[in-house]
């Protein structure tokens, strides 16, 4: 995407979290500038697997602050030119802070707890959470940290897009910039009661904001249930730009979504996929320490390390009612998701939904080499 822009001659500039490119790729752009989170963040062993923090510096020492400003500075350098900016924000990730004017604003005591699911619907998930101590969270513990994390959003993401939002109007290129707002992946964040990520394919996780703003190319202040995925963006931004799609592109343009002239499509299915590795079998007869002075890896980070090894896949095919999830060395996982967000009972082993299960099985084999 970035050679496309480039052949057009749009100014290229990547400023924030970078796992995308290599150095010699964003040495190629205009400008350059990352950041990934600050020393003060850093994991440690004494830290429970909730983790979340206070604020150790200055607001306008923090990488948020920093990376919103080098972004304006960049818009108002090049706004008299065709420019492509990418700016990545590290929050919310754990661990979750905010300045205290926005962390105070948030009570622990009037935050509700999503709907949870016990036990956890994949044997796979279940001893992924007891690994890392999921089981023994209070609900004071999730709506404590749930509390930094709102607050995280807020001044991490909402503030400051709204201060490069801002930038676009004071210097008249609010109706002349396409500006999309998206996330890579999302947050348990209370649900199964746990929270951060894994290589799951569960809709916390995968279920990520997608927002547009084209003045005059697209209809105002509408929402779309239809699903879309990640491929289906850039395929997007040629419609929009060029008025014209590359057939043999991953991918499809959501342009007819966006003019609202699309239908819904209950049967549209998307696909994601990911490695993972299975703890030992008699990984809880012999745990993890919780403190390894020895290696001095934080204690969730070696679970991680275990869990996240390329030994094998897990492939997801989802429809508007129906996920299927395979995974190479566990049962597969079958979810009525009646057109929600939260996988409850798993109806793999369900006479009544095998051909659903057939269905979906063979979408995911058409589209990788499974066992």
């Amino acid at each position: 995407m970035l050679g496309f822009f480039r052949e057009r001659g749009y100014k290229l500039g990547w400023i924030g979290k970078n796992h995308t490119f290599q150095d010699h790729c964003l040495r190629e752009l205009d400008v350059w500038n990352e950041r990934a989170r600050e020393s003060f963040r850093r994991y440690n062993a004494y830290v429970p697997p909730c983790w979340h923090s206070d604020m150790y510096l200055e607001e306008e020492k923090l990488h948020g602050t920093i990376t919103t400003q080098k972004s304006i500075e960049f818009i108002r350098q090049k706004k008299d030119e065709p420019f492509f900016l990418h700016i990545s924000y590290f929050d919310p990730h754990p661990p979750y802070f905010a300045p205290s004017a926005y962390t105070s604003r948030y009570c622990s005591q009037d935050i509700h707890l999503p709907p949870s699911v016990l036990p956890k619907p994949s044997a796979r998930l279940n001893d992924y959470a007891k690994a890392l101590h999921y089981d023994q969270l209070t609900d004071s513990d999730l709506t404590e940290t749930l509390r930094y994390y709102y607050a995280s959003v807020e001044w991490g993401v909402d503030y400051q897009v709204g201060r490069v939002l801002k930038t676009l109007r004071d210097t008249g290129l609010e109706d002349n910039t396409i500006v999309l707002f998206m996330s890579d992946h999302g947050d348990f964040m209370g649900d199964f009661r746990m929270v951060r990520k894994g290589m799951f394919l569960y809709d916390a996780l995968l279920h990520a904001p997608l927002i547009w703003h084209a003045p005059g190319l697209i209809k105002q202040g509408q929402r779309v249930a239809n699903l879309v995925q990640g491929v289906d963006i850039f395929p997007t931004f040629l419609d929009l730009i060029d008025n014209k799609t590359n057939p043999n592109m991953p991918g499809r343009s959501l342009v007819p979504f966006l003019q609202g002239k699309s239908k819904e499509e209950p049967e549209y299915t998307i696909y994601a996929s990911a490695a993972y590795s299975d703890l030992k079998d008699d990984y809880f007869q012999n745990p993890e320490p919780r403190i390894d002075l020895e290696s001095g890896d934080p204690f969730h980070t070696r679970i991680y390390r275990r869990t996240w090894k390329a030994d094998q896949r897990t492939a997801m095919a989802r429809t508007r009612d129906w996920k299927l999830i395979l995974n190479e060395s566990q049962p597969p996982e079958l979810y009525n998701m009646n057109s929600g967000y939260l996988e409850t009972e798993n109806l793999a082993k369900s006479p009544e939904y095998t051909k659903v299960r057939k269905t979906l099985e063979q979408r995911i084999k058409n589209n990788w080499d499974w066992r």
